[in-house]
């Protein structure tokens, strides 16, 4: 059920939800055709009409919950524009991922869309990351800095913080401290 009429918009204090287990989470996913993600994040980053999830519907749902208000679609005389969002690649940024899953074993028909469980999985995991990483913004490849920092996914928030002032303290000390003589250390 949609429920977004009922979100005001406004910060949200009440507990999370307990995290699935992995029992509810595989049922979930057997209930569900398994590559809908899959080919929904394929299908928006690549702008593949009929698998592309950024359409009129979702940018009105985000400017009526004020977020990416400048996003909004522009009413023409002919048609509906939508300005480019931050996921949108350029033409250039598009070959160049797909040029980089150029040379790899890929099924017969060279298509990213209508793959089994197995290679959605290994294609989101391990090879989607690095083929983006070059189209990225800097402040999208800071993200996967600080998910670096999460040990425990039900506290990440107080990991990151806690990494990033270890690092802090480390950068510190090292800027700081660096002309005070070392205690036990042979200075060679």
């Amino acid at each position: 059920m949609r429920q977004h009429a009922a979100f005001n918009g406004k910060p949200e204090y009440s507990t999370h939800p307990e995290p699935l287990t992995e029992e509810e989470v595989l049922h979930m996913v057997e209930d569900g055709d398994r590559n809908n993600v899959y080919d929904s994040i394929i299908g928006t980053l690549l702008e593949i009409p009929g698998k592309n999830k950024d359409e009129i519907a979702a940018r009105l749902n985000l400017l009526n919950m004020g977020v990416k208000t400048d996003l909004q679609p522009e009413y023409g005389e002919r048609r509906t524009r939508l300005p480019p969002g931050p996921w949108n690649l350029s033409r250039a940024e598009k070959r160049e991922v797909c040029n980089s899953f150029y040379g790899m074993k890929i099924p017969e028909d060279s298509r990213l869309l209508g793959l089994k469980s197995h290679d959605c999985h290994t294609l989101m995991q391990q090879l989607l990351p690095v083929a983006i990483l070059s189209v990225l913004e800097k402040p999208a490849r800071y993200m996967k800095v600080l998910k670096g920092y999460v040990q425990n996914r039900a506290r990440p928030e107080g990991c990151i913080v806690e990494w990033y002032i270890a690092e802090e303290v480390v950068e510190f000390c090292t800027e700081h401290l660096f002309d005070v003589s070392t205690v036990g250390v042979p200075s060679s």
